[in-house]
C-alpha cells in the first residue's frame, strides 16, 4: 500500500507512539512536521519521542 497518512492531535496524546506503531507495521517512515521538534538540543522542551520510539521506524525532520 502506498499513501500518506497524517496523525494529528493535541500535545501528549500518543501521536508519536501511534505513528511508530503504524510505520513499523507498514514498513514506512515518519516525517515529523512539529514546528518545535525539528530543533536540535530542545528534546525536553518539545516533547520529542523517546529514543526507543524513534528506533522503531526511520524519522525525518526530527
Amino acid at each position: 500500500m502506498q499513501g500518506v497518512f497524517f496523525i494529528v492531535g493535541p500535545t501528549a496524546v500518543g501521536k508519536s507512539a501511534m505513528a511508530a506503531e503504524v510505520a513499523e507495521q507498514l514498513d514506512a517512515e515518519i516525517v515529523n512536521a512539529d514546528a518545535f521538534q525539528i530543533y536540535r538540543g530542545l528534546d525536553v522542551l518539545t516533547g520529542k519521542p523517546e529514543a526507543r520510539t524513534q528506533q522503531r521506524a526511520p524519522h525525518h525532520l526530527l
